[in-house]
């Protein structure tokens, strides 16, 4: 039996919904933020330090998929002087919940973390002095609800997360880039997939997306690569490659240096839509839906000097 969102809430969460991500310039890939009446409202903590603009560093020596040795980027911040060559990061993450989940209940954040950054040649040690940057990160989640059936049943099956990203290095200002994702309540869902409390909203859907965006803010085009072909990532809705994919789309044509990471993705996974819509939206070219995969390397290879 499907459930449909009521009119009046689906109305008052569009009207609720902000136009911009996080502060983050026009050209951030991002989706706007929404807040519900039923969720508790969770502002990110911010840090006692100057906070500098970021902007997505360029990647321009990518390495075909697959790759054995990534090229390390350097982050060129107009307030830090000369660019700078990151080549090992300490991680830590606080994650904050609704007080209706388990205490202790924890998202795989760091683990995400340093899977990307190790796919870009960045070395995450457990020891500080090993370390010439700190990476924090801060995320904030709130369940969102809508109200479904006509006996307007509550069901938490969305939810919000906001955060900060926060890289230290000695002898310059800290990096601050806020973050933000929003899994809206869809407008319909089958009545045994009701989500009855906030402890069980989709938490995990939103942190990827929001860490995907912020680390492109920092490091560019080339987080995604690792995001699209690690082979222990999930590619179901709201996993890692999803989440890469689903945003590489939206930057177009800027994001077609990564395209062979994209063809990885689509090769493994070919019934996937997002890797086909993104492929299509990163090259303009249309080969068709589970078409092989060659034909989009073998275009790719075309377009090469």
């Amino acid at each position: 039996m499907l459930l449909r969102l009521s009119p009046t809430l689906k109305a008052t969460l569009l009207a609720a919904m902000l136009t911009g991500l996080c502060g983050c310039s026009a050209s951030s890939p991002a989706e706007p933020p929404a807040e519900s009446p039923e969720s508790e409202t969770s502002t990110p903590t911010d840090a006692p330090l100057p906070t500098l603009t970021a902007t997505p560093s360029p990647s321009p020596t990518l390495t075909p998929v697959p790759t054995s040795t990534p090229t390390l980027v350097p982050l060129d911040i107009p307030e830090w002087g000369e660019p700078l060559i990151i080549e090992a990061v300490c991680l830590s993450a606080t994650q904050h919940f609704p007080s209706e989940v388990e205490a202790g209940y924890e998202l795989p954040v760091i683990e995400m973390l340093k899977i990307v950054l190790n796919g870009m040649g960045i070395e995450t040690p457990e020891n500080q002095n090993d370390c010439q940057a700190i990476l924090d990160v801060t995320l904030h989640f709130e369940s969102l609800s809508g109200q479904y059936g006509s006996n307007a049943r509550v069901c938490y099956n969305g939810a919000q997360v906001d955060g900060t990203i926060l890289l230290i290095l000695p002898a310059v200002s800290p990096l601050s880039i806020p973050i933000t994702r929003t899994q809206y309540p869809p407008d319909t869902i089958n009545e045994n997939d009701c989500d009855s409390s906030p402890a069980t909203s989709p938490y995990r859907v939103t942190y990827r997306y929001a860490l995907l965006e912020g680390l492109y803010q920092i490091w560019g085009l080339n987080v995604f690569v690792p995001a699209l072909t690690a082979e222990d990532l999930e590619y179901w809705f709201g996993g890692s490659a999803w989440a890469a994919a689903t945003i590489v789309k939206l930057l177009g044509r800027e994001a077609l240096p990564i395209t062979p990471a994209l063809i990885h993705a689509y090769e493994a996974h070919p019934s996937e839509m997002v890797f086909y819509e993104a492929l299509k939206g990163v090259t303009g070219q249309d080969f068709g839906f589970m078409s092989d995969a060659e034909e989009w390397r073998e275009w790719w290879y075309s377009q090469q000097p």
